[in-house]
């Protein structure tokens, strides 16, 4: 269609703009490139290591809990439900176990079968710990975590490893402390001619004194081994997992002990609610770790 208004006012069209191949003549000229948008001009999700960028800010116990109270009220199919039938299997195997003793009335049989069934319930519960431990990492990872999960991608060798190495050194460091520390008041205790009661009595306190000392000993420690098992389960080898753990956890002291004590108030909390509250406060303290174990190590968290 022609201009009505030449350069002159004489009604002849304007010279055409031709297009050219300058790099001005692009639509994009002197844009920047964000990228294709699926990815943002960042790395995706999956490529991001543990599907997201690493934690960078203060490490926090009262956000790790928080986001766990969060996580488990909104997938309550995932950790209310699976909290309620992991604690009905363990009730119906314990009482199981307790009939067969009870109607056992051989005394030596009976103690020999509590001493077994102590045995199998600890290596049940160990087991049970790598489902459950991985299964807290994918929650954070994966917002759309639930019951398909369970057994995906479990580190069985490294963590089931680490937990015997923290348990049996527990054990042996415990007993090593009661036989030093309390050898003579246990071998009044259990001396079959024990006639003074005040004696008896003394020795007692004298037991429970230890054992008072060793629990809060222990929880004072506890935060420079917590870590570990988390690490095994999160890919580590042994040697990184005891060395990264140690480090993380005497680096992030303080937290990890306000996590202890915070997680110590929830469980006395729930015996005012007839023990109805250990179905969400055992998702909670599992999630809320395992959240806290990955600020400690500068791994991907969900806000």
């Amino acid at each position: 269609m022609s201009s009505p208004f030449g350069s002159a006012g004489d009604g002849k069209d304007f010279p055409r703009y031709e297009p050219t191949n300058h790099p001005e003549d692009r639509p994009d000229y002197g844009l920047p490139s964000y990228g294709s948008y699926n990815a943002g001009g960042n790395a995706g999700y999956d490529e991001q290591p543990q599907g997201g960028v690493g934690y960078n800010g203060p490490v926090s116990a009262t956000k790790a809990i928080g986001w766990a109270f969060r996580t488990v009220f909104s997938n309550w199919q995932l950790w209310i439900l699976g909290s309620l039938l992991m604690l009905a299997v363990f009730g119906i195997f314990g009482a199981v176990v307790g009939f067969i003793l009870a109607s056992n009335g051989d005394g030596n049989a009976a103690f020999t079968g509590n001493i077994f069934s102590n045995v199998i319930t600890q290596v049940i519960s160990l087991l049970v710990s790598l489902f459950v431990m991985r299964l807290a990492l994918f929650q954070i990872d994966d917002l759309k975590t639930g019951w398909s999960y369970i057994g995906k991608d479990v580190r069985w060798g490294n963590t089931f490893l680490m937990l015997l190495i923290i348990a049996l050194v527990s054990f042996v460091v415990m007993i090593l402390a009661v036989m030093v520390f309390g050898g003579a008041a246990f071998a009044t205790l259990t001396s079959a001619d024990v006639q003074d009661e005040d004696a008896a009595l003394a020795a007692a306190g004298t037991v429970f004194g230890i054992l008072a000392v060793m629990v809060i000993i222990g929880w004072l420690v506890t935060p420079l081994y917590k870590l570990m098992p988390w690490f095994a389960a999160d890919g580590d080898s042994i040697g990184d997992s005891i060395k990264k753990g140690f480090m993380a956890g005497k680096a992030n002291y303080m937290q990890l002990l306000l996590y202890a004590l915070m997680m110590f108030g929830l469980g006395i909390a729930c015996i005012f609610t007839l023990g109805l509250g250990l179905f969400i406060f055992a998702p909670v303290s599992l999630l809320a770790e395992a959240h806290l174990f990955r600020q400690c190590a500068g791994r991907y968290v969900q806000a």
